[in-house]
């Protein structure tokens, strides 16, 4: 296998280097560590002052995040695992700009949205949101360009059967694939193994990334980043060798891919890169340095390029060699190479994310060489041949558009009448078309810097591909926000033409004449026909408008662009259908809510979705009442109509919930509130019958249809004139009754016969006043006014009038119908002496065509006007009076039967209220004697009880003094028959044993077996508790295990007989347990003892070990600070769940089956709840502060993998922590010196040497 110069195995001299992606927490506290948070914290704080950030919280915030990522989608975190890690080089990246400063962004962005203290990824119950959380972060983190995903490519002479379990590997970690090698942007090309095979020897390597003082940060081979530790400098190699950049993509083998898929994260392709790769990049000399500090960290699809950079003079090697190379090897192909003065290191000027401007000390001189082949960028407007003899240009002078830098830019086509429009800023225009962004600073979904941001992502969007118009659903699963908020930036720039201006539909054809980019341009600048990077600036074109275009005002850039009232106010279904806007959760911002959703009524623009309601997810002082259930109209389901059946479930939804629409929508089931009330409106349940009591116009002829015309002709004057329904009608709208009725009946007649009414209506009322007719007679200018009383004119007088000069045949003028005419429309009954002196009458209207003018073409007198409207104000003052009168009388009515209404009301509410306090007497009666019967029986039965606690007491105490006599009867008998315990190869002599008894917790007594080395002096204390499941074992079968640790340690043993289930469950042996330990460290003079106490256990009696040891922290004082340690044998630390590896493993062994267990643990807790911390150390929420612990498991045993965790969470919690797994040994066996005789084999010298170090201090 080849390795990095200088590259140190990560196993040399018995040391071993654990290698996983635990978090170390004092990593991230290390004055170091937090001093190069600085600029990010102020950086922070200066941006978001209510955050409150302190690099202290910040750097537990990385740590946590990261320990997260391994807990939950690491190696050993189960399914389902969602999506990949996040690299460990963004949260590395302390740059002011860097993805670090977006992370604690968002994360106080969600703690303002759900009202947090804080978000703790530590905690374990909120593991879903913090799921959502670090979803939301990759999509922020990916929208700025700092999570970039790989282009990998599958070699085809790859195994054809792996190949679909490699492409799943790369798409589920967010991987694009392509066809071909050539294909554009590939950045790894995956290669099968050479004919030696995968060329790990099975050696572990590792190689220094950075030094910092005595620590080195080394990585380890075959691992991702995450896995990366700082390890003591003494034990790390001597060279430096930082991760690297090539020319071209990765040339890898396939291992990379699996390894990545197995860590769920992307490994670092330095240490698969295959020989011939390894080759070519000695060939071609150096590598390309590292990025310049402060620049954006990539991310997966560049994971290995970091951006420390090595020592001053420490050129990163491109080549690998192997542990048997000379020494110098790569270190004298690296001097051969040369150093890179291409580009100067150091800190460039970050321009845009993603974009970095660096000084170019010594470019290649082929690029500036004119007789070099040139790349031709013309998009096909030169040809071939035209490209090489075209001579090079001069630079103009101070253009403006390539910059200083000389960079490339790549220019967006907008249309001319946005040009105004900047990538890197915000116009005017734009605060005035949405002012709600750019008012409120404060606001986390409303401000100037999401509004450029969603802007700008938007633009990125359209320009990946400006021939294809972009949608808002496109774009709306980039975004997080408010749906409508986005909606609204998306239309604006749409309406600009800043998306979609080249697109189909949009404002530019796909042939428009100025495709040709312009002569003249600067240096340095190009046009990207297909969209590019953003930072672009505008090139003014628009489309040429035709006359038509013009004229008409239609079509997009119009010049006469007239907004209709169906413009301003509304539009058409279809429209309104295809221009619905979407809606999403707040809560959960990937949810489309917008079918049915919750919006809240107290805080603007919050909705959510039914799941989100249904969990309470609600903002901060709301509840439940301030939300409103919002159904969205389907305009699919509008546009199908109503069935019959559809339309009977509505109208019988009315008639039995009445006014509740959203009963009534709910009763039929397949249409919503708005649905119904609208087709309830255009029902015609009463239009035939105001069809038929609408009057007609005329007798026998039916109404005319509203915008129908019912003129005949001009002269036909019977038949009103309603009009076009384009002709105003005055007073049709009037909100007065009286005026729009007189307007009807306008519209139903003529103008002439209107006319001829009204005149006729005047000389009406004037025929019952002589005096009035006289003046109006005077005022027309007719002559003398006939005297009251005269009658009407005679035939032969209104005949010669008429200019005819004879009577009628009948000499009847009521019989003539010429007379009747003129009578009807000139009014001559109140005219009598006008028709003989007409002719010579001065002022008179001369004779025309041998006829006299009629009197209805002359004006009305103004006499004639002024008694019309004092007869008629008249009329309608008496007509008013009276009907005031009638509605005073009729309101009187109203207003005594509404008094003697609430009067019956009032006497029927103090009869009620009258029973009511009869009841309530009767109840506090009773309820009174009852108190007094309850606090009789409350006396009683406290004396019951005082009685029965003495009688107890002594009991008790009389059971006590039996115990200990039928003790030491016992033993007296054991002793008479010579019985001995099992004492194994350690022989009675050689330790001091005395047994004894101790009351427990409740009064019982307990016995104790306390075991003394027969050296004078003080020992050590060990409270040791036997195993057996809780049910079985005593002093008699474990007393070999404790008189082995006592000789082993030099120490005192105290073994405690704790009582055993099912006749003692839980907490019984707890408090037993518990005793002794309080016993046995008020008592150490008694026993021989001294500081420092163990407690210590095997099996159950290693669960009763550490329950004592988290309640001597729980209790304080002496217990808490005279317990020096803990040791715990094959211990059962997880009583709730036996669901672990080991628990499936050896749910079969026939020593310990799974269904053993099961079997102790029923017997012992008897229906108690096995989750909590009396019960199963490992559930306690928190470990630290507890003593050091020595954890010894065996490979062959149910309980191995829970112990073993609990080992890990002690030591992540702080705990200093020895973890031994015994090879081949089942459960306790390495207690077993009757089985093993040779002393590594068992446990023994291990509890010694951690009990001397417990001593010495250095634990």
């Amino acid at each position: 296998m080849e390795a990095a110069a200088d590259v140190k195995p990560s196993v040399a001299a018995g040391e071993q280097h654990e290698k996983s992606g635990r978090v170390c927490a004092k990593d991230f506290e290390s004055e170091a560590y937090l001093k190069t948070l600085d600029p990010l914290v102020q950086r922070l704080q200066a941006d978001i002052p209510q955050g409150r950030y302190d690099r202290k919280g910040l750097g537990q915030l990385v740590a946590q995040l990261l320990q997260f990522m391994e807990d939950a989608l690491g190696v050993n975190a189960l399914p389902p695992k969602p999506f990949p890690k996040l690299p460990v080089k963004l949260l590395e990246d302390v740059s002011p700009d860097g993805p670090l400063y977006l992370i604690a962004a968002h994360c106080h962005s969600v703690v303002k949205q759900r009202g947090l203290k804080r978000v703790d990824f530590s905690n374990p119950g909120r593991r879903k949101e913090h799921l959502e959380i670090l979803a939301s972060l990759r999509r922020e983190l990916a929208r700025e360009g700092h999570l970039r995903q790989p282009h990998v490519h599958l070699h085809p002479s790859l195994p054809a059967g792996d190949l679909p379990r490699l492409q799943r590997i790369v798409e589920q970690l967010g991987g694009e694939l392509a066809a071909s090698e050539g294909a554009p942007g590939v950045t790894h090309m995956v290669l099968p193994f050479g004919p030696d095979g995968d060329p790990d020897d099975g050696q572990e390597y590792m190689r220094v990334l950075r030094r910092e003082g005595t620590t080195a940060r080394v990585h380890f081979w075959y691992t991702p980043d995450s896995y990366d530790k700082n390890l003591p400098a003494d034990v790390a190699p001597e060279k430096i060798e930082p991760d690297k950049r090539i020319r071209g993509p990765w040339r890898v083998y396939v291992r990379w891919v699996t390894d990545s898929g197995k860590f769920n994260e992307w490994c670092n392709p330095i240490d698969y890169e295959t020989e011939e790769a390894l080759a070519e990049q000695e060939r071609l000399g150096p590598v390309l340095p590292p990025e310049p500090t402060g620049a954006p960290v990539p991310g997966p699809a560049d994971p290995t390029a970091r951006v420390a950079a090595a020592d001053a003079g420490d050129e990163p090697s491109a080549k690998r060699v192997r542990l048997d190379a000379p020494p110098g090897a790569a270190g004298v192909a690296a001097a051969a190479a040369g150093p890179r003065t291409e580009i100067a290191l150091g800190a460039g000027e970050r321009l845009a994310p993603g974009l970095t401007r660096q000084a170019l000390l010594a470019p290649d001189r082929r690029a500036l060489d004119g007789a070099a082949p040139g790349l031709n960028l013309s998009q096909g407007q030169l040809g071939r041949g035209d490209a090489g003899a075209a001579p090079l240009a001069p630079r103009p002078p101070d253009t403006g558009m390539a910059g200083e830098t000389g960079a490339t830019r790549e220019l967006f086509r907008v249309p001319m009448h946005a040009a105004w429009f900047r990538y890197e800023a915000v116009h005017e225009t734009e605060r005035n078309a949405l002012p709600d962004f750019f008012n409120n600073a404060t606001s986390v979904t409303k401000n100037p810097t999401m509004y450029k941001e969603t802007r700008n992502l938007i633009v990125d969007l359209y320009r990946r591909d400006v021939r294809r118009r972009l949608t808002f659903t496109e774009a709306r699963r980039q975004l997080v926000g408010d749906a409508a908020a986005l909606q609204r930036i998306f239309e604006f720039l749409e309406e600009w033409g800043l998306v979609n201006f080249q697109a189909p539909g949009g404002g530019a054809a796909a042939d428009a004449d100025f495709d040709v980019a312009p002569d003249g341009l600067p240096s340095g600048v190009r046009i990207n026909a297909l969209g590019g990077p953003p930072g672009g600036d505008a090139l003014l074109r628009l489309p040429r408008a035709t006359p038509t275009a013009m004229l008409s005002g239609g079509g997009d850039g119009g010049a006469l662009g007239l907004a209709t009232r169906r413009n301003r106010f509304g539009r058409l279904p279809a429209e309104a259908a295809s221009m619905q806007a979407r809606f999403y959760c707040n809560a959960m911002p990937w949810v489309d809510c917008t079918a049915v959703r919750y919006h809240c009524t107290r805080i603007p623009d919050i909705d959510l979705c039914p799941d989100a309601f249904a969990e309470g997810r609600f903002p901060p002082g709301c509840t439940a009442a301030d939300f409103i259930r919002i159904d969205a109209a389907d305009p699919k389901a509008q546009a199908q109509g109503w069935s019959d059946q559809e339309l009977l479930l509505l109208l019988e939804g009315v008639e039995l919930y009445g006014d509740s629409w959203a009963d009534i929508a709910e009763h039929v089931g397949t249409k919503s509130q708005v649905q119904c009330i609208t087709h309830f409106l255009q029902l015609p349940i009463e239009d035939e019958f105001l069809a038929d009591l609408a009057p007609s116009a005329r007798a026998g002829q039916p109404v005319p249809e509203p915008g129908a015309s019912t003129r005949a002709g001009d002269g036909d004057t019977g038949a009103g004139h309603a009009g076009s329904a384009a002709d105003p009608i005055p007073f049709a709208d009037a909100g007065n009754p009286v005026m729009a009725q007189a307007s009807w009946l306008v519209s139903m007649v003529g103008a002439r016969v209107g006319a001829a009414a009204a005149q006729r209506a005047l000389e009406v009322l004037c025929e019952d006043d002589p005096a009035l007719a006289a003046e109006v007679g005077r005022a027309g200018g007719g002559g003398a006014a006939e005297p009251a009383g005269s009658g009407p004119v005679p035939a032969a007088q209104a005949g010669s009038a008429d200019g005819s000069g004879a009577a009628a045949p009948n000499g009847n003028a009521a019989d003539d119908q010429a007379q009747a005419a003129a009578g009807s429309g000139a009014g001559g009954g109140c005219d009598p002496g006008a028709g003989g002196s007409a002719a010579g009458a001065p002022g008179t209207p001369a004779m025309a065509n041998g006829h006299a003018p009629k009197a209805a073409d002359r004006p009305v007198p103004a006499a004639r006007v002024r008694v019309a409207a004092a007869a008629a104000l008249g009329a309608a003052a008496v007509r008013a009076r009276l009907l005031a009168d009638e509605e005073d009388r009729e309101a009187q009515r109203l207003a005594a039967e509404a008094v003697e209404l609430l009067k019956g009301k009032v006497e029927a509410k103090a009869a009620l209220l009258d029973q009511l306090d009869d009841v309530l007497a009767r109840e506090t009666l009773s309820l009174e004697a009852a108190r007094d019967q309850v606090f009789r029986e409350r006396l009683e039965l406290a004396r019951r009880k005082a009685e029965a606690a003495a009688a107890s007491a002594q009991l008790q105490a009389q059971a006590i003094g039996l115990q200990n006599a039928q003790a030491a009867f016992q033993a007296q008998q054991a002793a008479a028959a010579g019985q001995e315990p099992n004492w194994g190869t350690v022989q009675p002599e050689s330790l001091k044993v005395r047994d004894l008894l101790i009351p427990s917790t409740d009064g019982c007594s307990l016995p104790l077996r306390i075991f003394t080395p027969l050296s004078a002096g003080s020992f050590p204390v060990i409270v040791w508790y036997h195993g057996g499941g809780f049910v079985m074992g005593g002093l008699n079968s474990h007393t070999f295990m404790a008189a082995n640790v006592a000789k082993a340690c030099a120490a005192v043993v105290v073994a405690v007989d704790y009582r055993l289930a099912p006749e003692h469950p839980f907490p019984t042996a707890v408090n037993d347990c518990w005793a002794a330990y309080l016993w046995a460290i008020d008592n150490l003079g008694a026993i021989d003892g001294r500081e420092p106490v163990v407690v210590a256990g095997n099996s159950a009696g290693g669960n009763l070990a550490a329950v004592v040891a988290q309640k001597a922290r729980q209790h304080g004082g002496r217990a808490a600070s005279t317990l020096a340690a803990q040791v715990l044998i094959c211990p059962a630390l997880d009583l709730a769940e036996l669901n672990t590896p080991s628990y499936d493993e050896f749910k079969d062994d026939p020593f310990e089956s799974k269904a053993d267990l099961e079997w102790f643990w029923q017997q012992y807790l008897q229906g108690k709840d096995p989750a909590q911390p009396e019960v199963s150390p490992l559930r306690s929420l928190n470990l630290e502060g507890l003593p050091p612990c020595l954890v010894l498991t065996a490979e062959v045993d149910a309980l191995r993998d829970e112990a073993e965790q609990y080992a890990a969470r002690l030591e992540t919690s702080g705990v200093k922590t020895r973890l031994r797994r015994f090879k081949g040994h089942w459960h306790n066996s390495m207690l077993q010196d009757n089985i093993f005789s040779d002393s590594t084999q068992l446990c023994y010298p291990d509890i010694a040497a951690f009990l001397q170090d417990v001593c010495s201090g250095s634990l």
